[in-house]
């Protein structure tokens, strides 16, 4: 499924993580929750202090090369750290919220808003992402390119294989809102250290006079230190395939039908049995490098918790373009450094409590614009990996089976022990232009080699 064309035979692979250790100990299973219950090591959270829950957690995840497993990211002492439920901006926007979430309805809404469907978990700004200090990856999260590349290296396409139990609610025929996909990302961090800052636009608005005027738009500002820039996302989603009512065929019929909702993910995975708690095997997520599209109001406006009076409500999207989510261009970007979607129409807004709903959000053709990578030898790089649902408030409504609770213990992912890879496709170059072989080796060093054919030229 990829839709760019690899420009040579090169590929440089990294083993992210293995079985066993060096010392021969098999490793644990670290596991990814969405909207979090209790905190232990190997768990990651989407938010938390909802009643009985203890301890926060983030639901962003890094994963550490040194010692080969995932780390949770952000500072978790209080929930309010990490919570971009909360009724107010400045708790919400300081959470790690890292990408657009897909709110778990599990209802049929007034609207049609399916064709919102293409940013769902795709990189988001709300939070400062990815450039705000709070997303800093330290020594051992950070993948040294130094002994792998000695020349540059443009990477087209990324592939990432890892073993785990995913537990996402599926998506259907009768619950035809929004899936809710899971992401992996791959980030550039640059070791300069700078003393910036970043700005965020949060639109909010007042449902019980829906129009244009109470549209509120909060400039939200975020201090950097380091210079991040997204390479690549992928994202993975379930579908169900277990030939009961509402199931469907295979993913072709999937793609025929929903193709907004198909689009917001790069693996979709059958569910063959009801819905189990966990989708167990080894997966294979590919996709082409991106650059995100500003892409305003991508969500319809999400109750937060607290929200009794049913008052504001926030949109999720992207504020701005480009590889840091700010407008700022890249020179490492071969084309499209800076990208905004285009609006092809509009829908209602499905929460409106007076009038005839008149708030219009946009459709966009696109949320990203493929885009090629030149990376350097030194370079450092962040693979993360976010599960951030948003869960579907109901004030009224005693613990319900979409609410916080449920989703939090019910839909979880865990990433097991075995062998993962990251396989980055692209071209090695030499005076700007590509270093053509017949040999899917990495002859990138200055050391002499053996020709090993005839008609096999070597390169200089």
């Amino acid at each position: 499924n990829f839709r760019a064309t690899v420009s040579s035979a090169t590929v440089t692979i990294y083993n992210i993580y293995d079985s066993w250790d060096d010392a021969g100990t098999r490793l644990a299973a670290k596991r990814i929750l969405s909207s979090g219950a209790q905190w232990q090591d190997d768990h990651v959270f989407s938010r938390v202090d909802y009643e009985t829950i203890s301890k926060a957690n983030s639901g962003l995840a890094y994963f550490n090369f040194t010692d080969r497993k995932w780390e949770i990211v952000g500072n978790l002492t209080t929930g309010s750290n990490v919570d971009y439920v909360h009724n107010s901006l400045s708790v919400s926007t300081g959470s790690m919220l890292s990408v657009i979430p897909s709110v778990y309805t599990r209802s049929l809404l007034s609207a049609d808003y399916q064709k919102l469907n293409k940013s769902m978990g795709s990189p988001s700004n709300f939070a400062g992402f990815p450039l705000a200090s709070k997303f800093n990856a330290t020594g051992s999260q950070l993948l040294d390119l130094a002994g792998s590349l000695t020349a540059p290296f443009m990477v087209e396409k990324i592939s990432l294989t890892f073993s785990a139990s995913l537990g996402s609610p599926y998506f259907d025929k009768f619950y035809t809102d929004q899936c809710q996909p899971m992401t992996f990302m791959l980030l550039l961090q640059r070791d300069q250290n700078i003393a910036e800052s970043m700005t965020a636009v949060v639109e909010t608005i007042d449902i019980t006079n829906p129009t244009e005027s109470v549209i509120t738009k909060t400039p939200t500002s975020f201090s950097y230190d380091r210079d991040r820039r997204i390479i690549w996302w992928g994202r993975v989603a379930n579908f169900k395939n277990d030939g009961t009512a509402y199931a469907f065929r295979n993913e072709e019929e999937l793609s025929r039908k929903y193709p907004e909702i198909y689009s917001s993910a790069d693996l979709w995975l059958p569910v063959r049995d009801g819905m189990p708690d966990e989708l167990t095997g080894t997966f294979s997520l590919q996709a082409e490098c991106r650059t995100p599209s500003r892409t305003d109001r991508a969500t319809p406006p999400y109750r937060p918790r607290g929200d009794t009076a049913l008052l504001k409500r926030p949109y999720f999207g992207k504020s701005f373009g480009g590889r840091n989510i700010s407008d700022l261009s890249d020179g490492r970007s071969f084309i499209r450094s800076v990208s905004s979607a285009n609006s092809v129409g509009f829908i209602r807004s499905p929460y409106t409590t007076v009038g005839d709903g008149i708030i219009d959000l946009p459709i966009y053709d696109s949320d990203y614009l493929s885009s090629p990578f030149m990376l350097m030898p030194g370079d450092k790089l962040i693979l993360a990996h976010a599960m951030q649902m948003y869960p579907y408030i109901q004030p009224v409504v005693v613990d319900p089976p979409a609410g916080e609770r449920n989703v939090a213990t019910k839909y979880l992912n865990t990433l097991a022990a075995g062998t993962g890879s990251l396989t980055l496709f692209g071209s090695q170059l030499r005076n700007n232009l590509p270093i053509e072989t017949s040999l899917n080796q990495p002859l990138t060093s200055d050391a002499i080699h053996e020709s090993l054919h005839h008609d096999n030229p070597v390169m200089d």
